[in-house]
């Protein structure tokens, strides 16, 4: 730019004229979208499994084109007619943060700081599916465990010679 003349020849006329820097492009001005233009997303991934062979898959689902995952679909290994399995999974692929996680009830920042958070607060992150049944079965059993030891303790406190005092009090309305 610092190369070009001040002054040019017109080519129309031939007369002194100044020179003037012109862009040769004109930029575009911002297209808004407006709420009507907006298109909401029709492919949803469900998960299905046969009541007969116990296959499970998950198939991806267009509103507009495929019958509703209600109404289940044929199973991929035996053909027999297969259900829909809702699911509460949380598609951790499609974080975006920062956002906030109500079950923690902050900000979070990252998946490493959601980590963090859990780990200060002796919580663990659950990835993916979670088994329920396992787990009322583990709650299950230790409920089982301590209703054992309460019983041997109540036993104990009934029958036990080292207790003969402590009834005693309880009898006469000491404790």
């Amino acid at each position: 730019m610092s190369s070009k003349t001040e002054t040019v020849d017109c080519k129309e006329c031939g007369a002194l004229a100044k020179f003037a820097f012109t862009p040769s492009f004109k930029p575009k001005p911002k297209q808004l979208k407006k709420w009507e233009d907006i298109k909401p997303i029709k492919l949803t991934t469900h998960s299905f499994v046969c009541r007969e062979c116990n296959t499970k898959w998950a198939e991806v689902v267009d509103r507009d084109e495929d019958a509703p995952p209600q109404d289940g679909r044929d199973c991929v290994e035996c053909g027999a007619h297969a259900v829909w399995q809702p699911s509460c999974r949380i598609d951790r692929f499609s974080e975006q943060f920062p956002y906030y996680d109500r079950g923690l009830g902050v900000m979070l920042q990252s998946k490493q700081h959601r980590r963090d958070i859990c780990k200060t607060r002796g919580l663990t992150p659950v990835e993916g599916d979670y088994d329920l049944e396992s787990q009322y079965s583990k709650w299950d059993s230790q409920v089982e465990q301590e209703t054992a030891e309460y019983d041997e303790y109540c036993d104990m406190l009934d029958n036990h010679p080292a207790y003969k005092d402590y009834r005693k009090q309880q009898d006469l309305g000491l404790i």
